[in-house]
C-alpha cells in the first residue's frame, strides 16, 4: 500500500506518520508494530511544492500551515528543499529489482541503500535475503531518517550526506538505491571534486567504490547518466565495474506513487575482480536516433536525439519498457527523448526484462573484514 491515493491522501498520512514519530520520541522509545503501520506510509515531499506554498493549488492554505505547526524550522526547511527530488519508488518496481538481483546471484550479505530515503526497499526485501544480511542506510533529511529507524530497526540508518558518509572501500556486497536526480547539485568530496559530477552519477563512483570486487550495483537513475553525450561518468564507471544491463522505464513508471514524470533507467553493475574478463554490452557512447513526437506516430522534423548505444543494439531493445519518443523539454523548448507507456503493466514488464539479464555474475571474493 505504500504511496497508494491521491495527493491529499498522500499529504494526510505524511502528517499522521509525523505525528506518530514524534510522540513515539517524545517517550523515548521504539515504534510498536500498529504505529509501524502508520509510519510506513510516508512518502516524503517530492512532487508535493503545494505542501510549502498554498499558492500553486487551491485549498492548500490550511494544510500548509498545519505542517509548519508540527515541524522544527530545520525539519521544515529540510522537507520544503527535498520536493526536487524526494520521489519515493513505485512498490512493483522495487520488488522487480530484488527478483533481478538474486538472478544476478546475490544471496545476501552486507547491503547498502544510499538515499535510503523511509526505506522502502529495506521493506520489500525478501524475507530470506534480510535474513541473510545486514542493512545499512544513508539519509540526508533528519525526518525522513528518523522514520527509517523506527522502521527497521535493526539497520543501521545514518543521518548524514552521502558525502559525509564513510565506509572502508569495498565492505558492502549490495548497493541498492533509487538515487536522488540533479544535474545542478554537485556533491562536495574533496575525493570527487575534481570530476564535477553531477549527484546521480557522484552516487554511482562512490558507491563503486564501497561495493567489494564481484558485488553489484542496482541503481534507479535519470535517463541522463546512460543518454548524456559527455561520456566521462560513464567511463569513470567502466574503469571499475562491469556493465550487466539496464531497464528503460515508461515516464509514468513513478506517477501514481511519486507524482512525477520522469524517464528513468535501472542500471546494474558489477565491480571489476582483478583477472577477470566481461563481455558486456556497449554502453559508453551514444547513438543518434530519429523519434517519432510524443503521442504521435509521425517522425518529428528535427536532427536526431542521441540514446544511449545499448539500447539501439537488439538486446538493448529488449529492455525498453516502452517506445522511444521526443517530447519537449520542461524548460523551453528543447527537445528530449522520453520513453512512452505502450500500456503494459511496469511489474510484468520488468519481469520480463529481468530475464534477459545474465545469471549468477556475482563473484566471491575476499572483502574488507
Amino acid at each position: 500500500h505504500l504511496g497508494e491515493g491521491s495527493i491529499e491522501v498522500k499529504f494526510n498520512d505524511n502528517i499522521a506518520a509525523i505525528t506518530t514519530l514524534k510522540k513515539i520520541e517524545s517517550e523515548n522509545r521504539l515504534a510498536a508494530p500498529e504505529e509501524q503501520k502508520i509510519l510506513v506510509r510516508y512518502v516524503g515531499w517530492g512532487g508535493m511544492p503545494q505542501a510549502f506554498n498554498y499558492h500553486e493549488q487551491e485549498g492548500w492554505r490550511e494544510r500548509t500551515k498545519q505542517l509548519a505547526a508540527l515541524l522544527t524550522e530545520a525539519e521544515y526547511d529540510a522537507a520544503r528543499a527535498s520536493t526536487t527530488n524526494a520521489h519515493y519508488t513505485a512498490p512493483k518496481v522495487v520488488s522487480a529489482m530484488w527478483d533481478a538481483v538474486r538472478r544476478l546471484g546475490f544471496k545476501g550479505g552486507r547491503t547498502l541503500e544510499p538515499g535510503v530515503g523511509s526505506g522502502n526497499f529495506f521493506g520489500l526485501m525478501p524475507d530470506d535475503l534480510m535474513r541473510a544480511s545486514k542493512l545499512t542506510g544513508v539519509e540526508l533529511d533528519s525526518l525522513t531518517a528518523r522514520i527509517a529507524k523506527q522502521l527497521y530497526q535493526q539497520a543501521s540508518i545514518v543521518n548524514k550526506g552521502y558525502q559525509d558518509a564513510t565506509y572502508p572501500q569495498g565492505f558492502f556486497d549490495l548497493t541498492i538505491s533509487n538515487v536522488p536526480f540533479s544535474e545542478a547539485d554537485h556533491p562536495v568530496d574533496k575525493k570527487y571534486n575534481k570530476e564535477r559530477l553531477n549527484l546521480h552519477d557522484y552516487y554511482f563512483r562512490k558507491s563503486i567504490e564501497l561495493t567489494r570486487p564481484g558485488g553489484l550495483i542496482a541503481f534507479i537513475t535519470s535517463k541522463g547518466t546512460m543518454d548524456k553525450l559527455d561520456t566521462k561518468a560513464r567511463s569513470l564507471f567502466a574503469d571499475k565495474a562491469d556493465f550487466l544491463g539496464a531497464i528503460r522505464l515508461p515516464q509514468d513508471a513513478f506517477s501514481e506513487n511519486a507524482n512525477t514524470t520522469v524517464t528513468t533507467d535501472i542500471i546494474f553493475l558489477r565491480r571489476k575482480v582483478d583477472g577477470v574478463k566481461f563481455e558486456g554490452s556497449p554502453w559508453l557512447n551514444t547513438a543518434k536516433m530519429d523519434l517519432p513526437e510524443a503521442g504521435s506516430e509521425n517522425k518529428f522534423d528535427t536532427t536526431a536525439l542521441p540514446v544511449n548505444e545499448y539500447f539501439a543494439t537488439p538486446e538493448g531493445k529488449e529492455m525498453l519498457l516502452g517506445r522511444l519518443v521526443m517530447r519537449r523539454g520542461r524548460y523551453g523548448n528543447a527537445s528530449e527523448v522520453a520513453l512512452e507507456s505502450d500500456g503494459r503493466d511496469i511489474g510484468k514488464a520488468i519481469g520480463e526484462a529481468i530475464a534477459n539479464l545474465p545469471e549468477n555474475v556475482v563473484i566471491e571474493t575476499s572483502r574488507v573484514k
